[in-house]
């Protein structure tokens, strides 16, 4: 069951019932004309056109399915991240910047505080100021784990941080970049079952579920994101340009997929408005607490089963 949440001056609510299992053509994946309009569309997207792909050269085009299958490894984000390290350095943000959505963040930094703080975790940040911005702009302590599987990209990003130290919101405040790949965290420090009070997804699900692996790597960032994610009070954000009507139910078939159970994860969708005459949306995720009592007539089922 999913709702959809607009502006408050044109709030709509729909409601849907069922699980969609998606298939490729929800995210365009079988039409390349459709698939390359909505990366050149975006600003800078178009170069990385030229750097995704095993094929890829300045020289030389590429496919479609080049494009499918780069956008999910990370030799593909580090050739694009590589040139700029022979040039100024420029932030790469997909879709938007911190400052478009600022201030529906807040709300979910204060929402998810635990004993006075927000721990933030931003998925795939790449080169992005996102989660720098956030760790500058709240007045909330907060502490912000920018996490990439680009070495390139994560060396760009410590190598501004310590050069050009942003000054924290608040002086509790802290700030990380970390090698690691998003869909696989489990066993690092810091990175227990429900650690985090806001998951941030700024088009890392969108590259990963245009792989051409059936939806595996996407299906792994969010099941990765929903077990990281504190139940009750934590919110996972998607940004995305999908349309709710394909997103939301890949969302509610994903998480039931990852372990979390029907109607255990409620998705909401809120329009964000146009940026760059783009259509773009806020996916909102948050687990239900799990109370004693059911945990143990899930043992008790589990046991009449054996």
């Amino acid at each position: 069951m999913w709702r959809r949440a607009g502006h408050a001056s044109r709030v709509s609510s729909i409601s849907g019932s069922g699980f969609t299992i998606p298939c490729p053509t929800h995210h365009n994946a079988t039409c390349p004309v459709m698939l390359l309009n909505r990366v050149v569309r975006r600003a800078g997207l178009a170069r990385a056109i030229a750097w995704c792909g095993p094929q890829a050269s300045r020289e030389k085009h590429m496919s479609p399915v080049d494009l499918r299958e780069g956008m999910a490894l990370p030799s593909t984000w580090d050739r694009f991240y590589a040139e700029k390290r022979a040039g100024d350095f420029r932030h790469f943000d997909w879709f938007f910047g911190y400052s478009a959505v600022s201030e529906q963040l807040v709300p979910f930094v204060r929402g998810g505080a635990r004993d006075g703080a927000c721990h933030v975790l931003d998925v795939g940040c790449g080169t992005s100021d996102f989660g720098a911005s956030l760790y500058r702009a709240s007045r909330l302590p907060v502490h912000v784990s920018c996490v990439d599987f680009s070495p390139v990209a994560v060396e760009l990003m410590e190598r501004q941080w310590r050069e050009r130290p942003p000054a924290p919101g608040h002086p509790s405040s802290t700030l990380r970049f970390m090698l690691a790949d998003a869909a696989r965290l489990g066993g690092l420090p810091g990175f227990e079952d429900g650690a985090f009070g806001l998951v941030l997804d700024k088009g890392t699900v969108d590259a990963a579920i245009r792989a051409n692996d059936g939806g595996r790597a996407a299906r792994r960032l969010l099941a990765e994101g929903l077990r990281l994610l504190r139940p009750g009070c934590g919110a996972l954000l998607q940004f995305s340009d999908e349309d709710p009507d394909a997103r939301c139910p890949w969302l509610e078939e994903a998480a039931a997929v990852a372990g979390e159970g029907p109607g255990r994860v409620a998705v909401t969708a809120r329009e964000l408005g146009e940026f760059r005459g783009v259509a773009y949306y806020m996916y909102v995720l948050r687990k239900q607490e799990v109370d004693d009592d059911e945990d143990d007539d899930d043992d008790d089922d589990d046991k009449k089963k054996d």
